[in-house]
């Protein structure tokens, strides 16, 4: 094993005989190809292995290795076992763009020659010294798994107890980490647990096993049972450990799969984990609680819902059927495969003797059309039989198409000829289209005429008759796509000159669209025909209005896109790329979701009919379904800034929610967009419902409040405050409205915007609050003080004690006492007429929030040391609630009472009971989560999260609820799926699963 890889051009061995021995004499052991590998040994076989041995790859940017293809190729080598890459740079006359992809990812050292040689050295061994432990556990896996994938997945060559242990723990922290584990590395880890579990149950019956024999030969009836009974006892807690490290070893790999976006197979290794802990009978909390934290963030977050395969090779087309119902997959493999949409394959139409490349319905589904590199069309029925083979093309048949009457289907080919065909495989006409290759076709929508465009840089216009009508000039090289507009108005070309043109139906020009810095490959009109996406050898994709206007750029894709799709909706897009993955976008251009899970390029992409489900298919010979129905949350999207604040309205039916800008939102329970409130100038710093949940109360740094009403109209606006308005609370009975400002004032209004009164702090108030009789108002201020004041505004009590800024007051349900927190990090409870009763001392910083339980008994404190703490009505600390990572910025008590829900800066939301055990953590967010609120009813948990994202969890799902839901989701491809193991096929036998 060496510490360094060094990758360079020989024009620089020079230098890298000096880095060499700057790293010998630190004790550093590097891996260099010197040109005296053996001659007897395969010289990129060890090129290969020493980048596999070592820790670090590093590499020598010059022009001449970014030019060197075997440079690259040694780079492609690292990435793919995802070496971590330290790039250094020696001379720097190059274009950066034109260095490899995962170079650019990195920070680069100056090694030049007029940098500092010995400082550029140290920040180098700062790099490859950094998380040392953790990359050498990264190259010692990946060399024992690259040697058990060496020798056939043999058994022998698997991980078994300590180290097994240290590779599951290794493989947990794999996703916080750099270099992630790869996808060998994990199965693996995983393989080697299901050998550890297989195992063990052996090991398990056969005590079993052993105490049966064991009653067989005892003679006494008595001694017998005392015997059996306590050699069963005995193999009972036997068993109870064994299944206790089961199942944290499955919980433990469902987590890895999880971590490294391997939801879908994290869902399966969950399901196994609930199923042994239900089967064992275990009465152990700590563990529940990890199964049910596990396999309810598997379920929640899981969009893969299937992998349908059966080709052999790359998958090359997918199209759905006119009717929705079927799929049809072409391959490298020579086959056409018709798939029902649960997976099943219906049949394989087999007969074509090379690559598929492209497949059609008729419009009425009942014929298929393959079009295959051995120069033929294959006509076949709906159920499998080949009807007739259409020859006549002189090169690769790249694709058909079928008029939208179904009575011509056209064919293109690299021998430059378009060829129209009746229903029945009659040749109708030749149309000799274009020099050097017909690149694609499309019909008018009303079948009145053709396009063509091809590798000459025309567009050609033809009736179906085989009448050329016109040739289209403009593009400067090979064209690659051309698509009508689903109105029949326009149509749009793509070419690898970097553009896109718009045209008319006519013919007329439109609108050259530049902006792409490479080719671009294929262009698509949004299904309303207002909206191009384009996408590019450049990586990116772009949305135009038909205009011309850019209306974003769609940048995170690692490599090439190869296929882009508008959802039916046209709320989203979702673009396929090399690097192997899908990303969802929304039509601004905000990323959405990556979805993971192909392990080779994603060439196609397929909506259904309501854009529910999203089938792709990849060269690694899968089909992938993934399916935008989550059974336990509901993301609710559409902000553009970190979200601060979330309020379910009384009756439950709204909820609101507003991020840092000047727009609240407005949706529904279920998760349905009402409105967005639009008329604030600044951010949204508060929000509240008023009891009867008609009116909407905003606050502003605008200085202002607004009350909106459940259409989003704008009611009235409270005008008088002169800094930030924090906080807007209505009186019980929903009459007036009481507002604390950051200009050190509160003030009281009729609910119709009238001010009745102005209530003085000497600093900003950062909290207000009614009484629950409504009689009294509590006031939270900078200036270290709470103030009373009757609801006339009357002032009753100064309340002093906090030594520092008090950021939340709360009464209890019976308006009898009044707990205050803040800076100081003490909670002190008062009588409702201001007497001091308790200071309660515990956290170790400021003290954010405060909750009382609804019988009263118990008050939460959230806070920044990363606690909730829990107390008695008279003070006494009843539990500490630890387990949270960074601050706790919010604390609520469930409707119920029985549930403390606690949102953490840690990106997580966990749920406890009164006596402070964790029930369940809530994972999602990918960022810190600072407000939360729970339904009227409980059933619903909101939470604001700085990712920009709002989630409504359906929070309390028990054990077998979320068995259900799992194996639902699952189920079909544990039916069909054909690499599904016989043992996993059953994972869900005796569990309802609902049919979808």
């Amino acid at each position: 094993m060496a510490d360094v890889f060094i990758s360079y051009s020989r024009k620089d061995k020079d230098f890298v005989k000096t880095l060499h021995t700057a790293l010998v004499e630190r004790d550093r052991n590097a891996w260099v190809d010197w040109e005296n590998i053996p001659l007897t040994a395969d010289w990129w076989q060890e090129i290969e292995r020493g980048i596999e041995a070592a820790d670090t790859f590093v590499f020598v940017v010059t022009p001449d290795s970014i030019a060197s293809k075997v440079c690259n190729q040694e780079i492609d080598h690292a990435v793919k076992h995802n070496k971590r890459l330290v790039p250094i740079v020696r001379r720097d006359d190059f274009a950066a763009e034109h260095a490899h992809d995962a170079l650019r990812r990195h920070n680069w050292l100056l090694f030049r020659e007029q940098d500092d040689f010995d400082q550029a050295f140290q920040s180098l061994l700062r790099a490859i010294d950094t998380d040392l432990d953790y990359v050498r556990s990264h190259t010692r896996l990946l060399e024992r798994a690259i040697e058990w994938n060496h020798q056939e997945e043999d058994e022998s060559f698997l991980l078994r107890g300590k180290d097994l242990a240290e590779a599951r723990q290794w493989l947990l922290q794999g996703a916080a980490k750099e270099p992630h584990p790869t996808t060998l590395q994990t199965d693996y880890v995983l393989t080697s647990g299901k050998a550890e579990t297989a195992r063990r149950d052996a090991e398990i019956k056969r005590q079993q096993a052993e105490i049966k024999q064991q009653r067989l030969w005892l003679g006494l009836v008595f001694a017998a049972l005392a015997v059996a009974t306590g050699l069963g006892v005995f193999a009972f807690r036997q068993y109870q450990v064994a299944r206790e490290g089961e199942v944290k070893a499955v919980l433990a790999s469902s987590e890895a799969l999880f971590a490294s976006n391997r939801k879908f197979d994290a869902l399966i290794e969950a399901l196994r984990a609930g199923r042994l802990f239900k089967q064992s009978h275990m009465q152990q909390s700590v563990l529940q609680t990890q199964v049910l934290t596990t396999l309810q963030q598997a379920v929640s977050w899981v969009r893969q819902a299937n992998s349908i395969q059966a080709h052999k090779s790359g998958i090359t087309d997918l199209v759905l059927s006119p009717n929705g119902q079927t799929l049809a997959s072409a391959s490298r493999d020579g086959t056409v495969k018709l798939w029902r949409l649960d997976g099943s394959l219906i049949h394989s139409l087999e007969g074509h003797t090379y690559t598929v490349w492209g497949v059609s319905f008729s419009p009425d589904g009942q014929t298929i059309a393959s079009s295959s590199g051995d120069y033929t069309i294959k006509l076949w029925r709906i159920n499998g039989t080949l009807l007739r083979t259409l020859k006549g093309h002189t090169g690769r048949v790249l694709a058909t198409s079928y008029s939208p009457d179904g009575k011509i289907l056209a064919s293109i080919s690299k021998d430059g000829l378009v060829k129209l065909w009746k229903p029945d495989g009659t040749l109708v006409t030749t149309l000799k289209a274009h020099k050097g290759g017909v690149r694609d076709l499309a019909f008018s929508p009303d079948g009145q005429f053709l396009l063509s465009v091809g590798a000459d840089g025309l567009i050609k216009q033809w009736r179906l008759d085989g009448t050329l009508l016109a040739t289209l000039k403009g593009h400067q090289d090979e064209i690659k796509s051309v698509s009508f507009s689903p109105d029949g108005q326009r149509f749009v070309s793509a070419s690898a000159d970097k553009t896109v043109r718009l045209w008319k139906r006519d013919g007329t020009l439109v609108k050259v669209l530049n902006g792409h810095t490479d080719a671009v490959s294929k262009v698509v009109f949004s299904p309303d025909s207002q909206l191009l996406a384009s996408i590019s050898y450049d990586k990116t994709v772009k949305l135009w209005k038909l205009d011309g206007t850019l209306i974003a750029t769609l940048n995170g894709h690692q490599e090439i896109v190869q296929s882009v799709a508008f959802s039916p909706d046209r709320r989203t897009i979702a673009t396929a790329s090399r690097d192997k993955t899908i990303k969802l976008w929304t039509l601004t251009g905000t990323l959405l979701e990556t979805l993971s899970g192909h392990t080779d390029w994603v060439k196609h992409l397929v909506f259904n009919r309501d854009g529910s489900f999203l089938f792709s298919a990849s060269d690694d010979k899968t089909i992938k379904l993934w399916n935008f129905n989550q059974p336990l949350i509901k993301i609710l999207r559409g902000y553009q800034e970190p979200l601060q604040k979330v309020v379910f309205s009384p009756d439950g039916k709204f909820v609101v929610s507003s991020s840092n800008d000047a727009t609240p939102i407005l949706w529904r329970s279920s998760g349905t967009l009402v409105t967005p409130l639009k008329g604030h100038l600044k951010d949204i710093a508060g929000l509240s419902f008023s009891p009867d949940s008609q009116t909407i109360a905003s606050t502003s740094a605008d200085k202002t409040v607004k009350l909106w009403n459940l259409t989003g109209a704008l009611q009235t606006t409270l005008k008088g405050h002169k800094d930030t308005v924090w906080e807007a609370r209505f009186s019980p009975d929903g009459k007036q409205i009481a507002t604390a400002d950051e200009d050190g004032t509160a003030k009281l209004w009729q609910s119709s915007g009238t001010l009745l009164k102005t209530l003085p702090h000497h600093d900003g108030v950062n909290d207000i609050r009614f009484s629950p009789d409504g009689h009294t108002i509590a006031t939270a201020s900078s200036d270290k003080t709470v103030k009373l004041w009757k609801r006339d505004g009357t002032h009753i009590a100064t309340l002093s004690g906090h030594t520092a800024i008090v950021y939340r007051v709360v009464f209890s349900p019976d308006g009898q006492l009044l707990a205050s927190a803040g800076k100081d990090g003490t909670v002190k409870l008062w009588q409702h007429d201001g007497k001091l009763l308790q200071t309660l001392i515990g956290h170790q910083g400021s003290v954010f929030q405060l909750a009382f339980s609804p019988d009263g008994r118990t008050l939460a404190s959230a806070g920044a040391d990363n606690t909730v703490r829990l107390w008695k009505r008279n003070g006494t600390l009843l539990a500490i609630l630890q387990g949270h990572n960074a601050e706790v910025r919010d604390v609520r008590f469930s409707p119920d009472g029985q549930a403390i829900a606690s949102a953490s800066y840690d990106n997580t939301i966990k749920l406890w009971s009164l006596d402070g055990r964790l029930l369940r953590t809530l994972t999602g967010h990918e960022g810190g989560v600072v407000n939360i609120d729970f339904s009227p009813d409980g059933k619903l948990l909101a939470s604001a999260g700085l990712d920009k994202q709002m989630i409504l969890w359906d929070w309390n799902v028990s054990l077998d609820a979320l068995m259900e839901h799992g194996c639902t989701w699952v189920h079909h491809y544990l039916a069909q799926n054909p690499t599904v193991t016989e043992r996993d096929r059953h994972l869900c036998d005796g569990i309802a699963v609902q049919q979808k």
